[in-house]
């Protein structure tokens, strides 16, 4: 009886630092062992139970492998657009819902784009060259993307995608996609690092607006690919990209023709973001990712001294940027997940900025 009761003298007389750090070392050594093993430490040790052998939670697509998520909770400030992680493991209780607990971004994640595989790349050029219509080149797709999910799920992970399989950009198609958007192939494109990407000019032939959006149809068939484990995630171009695509210097003169000011332009196209993304919530979509590389390209020395040499004001176009982005959340379902993932941008493995 003795031997604890000294214990307990020796331990209560350590510094009050000391025995905080101790617990949290303490803490995080139980955190680390519980995800290590999935999360069913915990659980089994809450039940009484003897724990379960290790699981490998990348190669082994469980159930119990949900332990490893962390859902978010999206943050719209007056300075920025931002998800943070909430910090709670996933709830093992019986009464969890799907819809509540399995959103991204997961414990591991990915951006969402990837490689075309070579048959892909061969039918999106004999397509263009004539050689194939667009059912056939529909059906490479679909094939294509049933693989990369099926390699996806393989790979343990709890979030799907389309790889972006059905664009041959992965921002000019969604605004392709809005009314007043008009493009072509002229042999112009954007200076990376290390060579220059061919893009088909994108501009304006009238006011935007939303419409029926094809990418919209692109996630219903991603959808159907979901199950207990997993969700589909849907990336699309932040709102900032679209504005900035119509204000570059090659474009601003043809966008006054429609929108005198900025303001105007910023409006529309918040709104029509507003009606595309209630479109994909009509459509089942909980995850929706917005892709910006417009922030990469406007800090660091280069970006003031471009912005100089062009008379705007960096700070204008900060605040531009982010009026933009907040306007197309107004109105975002309670129930619905949007992300930002943001770059320096990438074509061939180069970078923009």
């Amino acid at each position: 009886e003795k031997a604890p009761q000294a214990d307990d003298k020796a331990r209560n007389s350590r510094p009050r630092f000391l025995r905080r750090h101790l617990r949290r070392v303490f803490l995080q050594s139980r955190h680390e062992a519980d995800l290590r093993h999935g999360g069913l430490h915990a659980q089994a040790l809450r039940q009484n139970r003897p724990r379960p052998a290790p699981v490998n939670a990348m190669i082994k697509p469980d159930a119990e492998r949900r332990a490893f998520a962390f859902r978010r909770n999206s943050v719209t400030s007056s300075k920025c657009i931002i998800d943070l992680p909430r910090g709670r493991p996933y709830n093992h209780g019986e009464n969890t819902q799907k819809e509540q607990d399995m959103n991204t971004p997961f414990r591991y994640d990915y951006v969402g784009s990837f490689l075309r595989p070579a048959a892909l790349k061969q039918a999106r050029a004999d397509f263009q060259n004539g050689a194939i219509d667009a059912e056939a080149l529909k059906a490479v797709e679909d094939e294509a993307i049933r693989d990369l999910v099926a390699k996806q799920k393989a790979a343990g992970y709890h979030v799907i995608t389309d790889g972006e399989f059905r664009r041959a950009t992965w921002h000019l198609d969604f605004m392709w996609g809005l009314d007043g958007v008009a493009h072509e192939n002229t042999g112009n494109g954007v200076k990376f690092d290390a060579e220059l990407a061919v893009l088909d000019d994108t501009y304006l032939v009238g006011k935007i607006k939303a419409k029926a959006h094809p990418f919209v149809e692109y996630f219903k068939f991603l959808k159907q690919f979901e199950d207990e484990n997993t969700v589909a995630k849907y990336t699309i171009p932040a709102p900032a990209q679209t504005f900035q695509q119509m204000i570059v210097p090659d474009n601003i003169a043809n966008t006054r023709k429609f929108y005198p000011t900025n303001e105007e332009l910023i409006q529309d196209i918040g709104k029509a973001y507003q009606d595309v993304i209630k479109q994909f919530y009509d459509a089942g979509c909980r995850n929706l990712q917005l892709d910006d590389c417009t922030w990469g390209a406007i800090v660091g020395d280069a970006a003031k001294q471009r912005y100089k040499a062009l008379g705007i004001s960096l700070e204008d176009v900060k605040k531009e940027l982010l009026a933009v982005n907040n306007l197309a959340l107004e109105g975002k379902p309670e129930d619905m997940v949007i992300t930002s993932h943001i770059c320096r941008g990438n074509y061939h493995s180069t970078f923009f900025t």
